[in-house]
């Protein structure tokens, strides 16, 4: 039997501060099937879902020196994956809204369609020089 104290919020937030892998593991293990039925509820996608999830827990790991400002991990990730399914849908939102533009223009060739085609591209190239440098150079190749 495992001893609650070892498995309070408290305590595993100390030991993801002191790097454990254990700590993380468990907390992943703990959460993780939880978060991906409520990132699936904003996104309908299960596989997107359990993506958003993962990078949620990533970023957790990454910033694991900040532990001691969460007072309470369940509502930190579950707050985290929320905010990580708005992102992703106001992306894909907007993504479609250009693509959307975009399409009328692809049987015909007038001014207006180049010049949005133009934007796009524009659009695009800023978008890549906003990427973190290792992200930029894989989406450039």
């Amino acid at each position: 039997m495992i001893n609650n104290r070892f498995t309070s919020d408290a305590f595993l937030l100390t030991e993801l501060q002191n790097g454990s892998e254990q700590a993380f593991n468990f907390v992943f293990r703990k959460y993780y099937e939880g978060l991906c039925f409520k990132a699936n509820g904003y996104v309908n996608d299960m596989d997107k879902a359990q993506s958003l999830v993962q990078d949620c827990f990533i970023k957790l790991w990454e910033k694991r020196d900040n532990t001691e400002k969460i007072n309470n991990l369940s509502a930190y990730l579950s707050f985290m994956v929320r905010n990580r399914c708005i992102d992703y849908i106001r992306k894909s939102e907007s993504i479609k809204t250009l693509h959307d533009s975009i399409a009328p223009c692809q049987d015909k060739n007038d001014v207006e369609c180049t010049f949005i085609s133009a934007e796009f591209e524009t659009w695009l190239m800023y978008k890549i020089t906003l990427l973190p440098k290792k992200s930029r150079i894989a989406f450039e190749y």
